[in-house]
């Protein structure tokens, strides 16, 4: 687990919030206090889709992509003033873990990765962005979750 302070908010939230940069990932929660907290649940509600709705591909994982949810939860935090603070839970979805994967010639089965997340938190006038690796079976190896940290402090730079 890493985490990498961002020193360039104005142009980290910009990406985050109308740029197309955080896209892949899956939002499993986030949180926003403003005038009052609010609070998503990133999981998809099967019961308030079609049937057609439930089988397409962006559903099957079960959690909503961010460029779904991004327009959401820009409306809860624009205005004039900033938001008191904000945390944002990302998951890698299973395109793009494989993707990481095939790229960081790693020989891990993605069916025993839970999730490679990156958690966005705002708060006090400082923005932090933190990894995490969650795994379904208890493992010695740290090179996923080494290479995990590595990808995400080095596309965190442009922020810094």
């Amino acid at each position: 687990m890493k985490s990498v302070e961002i020193s360039n908010i104005r142009k980290f939230t910009a990406a985050l919030f109308t740029g197309e940069v955080f896209d892949g990932f899956l939002v499993t929660e986030a949180v926003f206090s403003t005038m009052a907290t609010f609070s998503i649940d990133g999981h998809i509600n099967r019961d308030f889709l079609s049937e057609e709705e439930q089988n397409l591909p962006e559903n099957q994982e079960g959690v909503n992509q961010w460029r779904k949810m991004k327009p959401i939860c820009y409306e809860i935090i624009k205005g004039k003033r900033i938001p008191r603070k904000f945390k944002i839970v990302f998951r890698l979805s299973e395109a793009k873990l494989r993707t990481f994967l095939e790229k960081t010639g790693m020989n891990t089965d993605p069916e025993q990765i839970s999730g490679l997340f990156l958690n966005i938190n705002f708060q006090e006038g400082k923005l932090y962005c933190t990894t995490g690796t969650a795994l379904k079976t208890f493992s010695m190896d740290r090179t996923l979750e080494q290479q995990w940290d590595e990808y995400v402090v080095n596309a965190m730079k442009i922020y810094q």
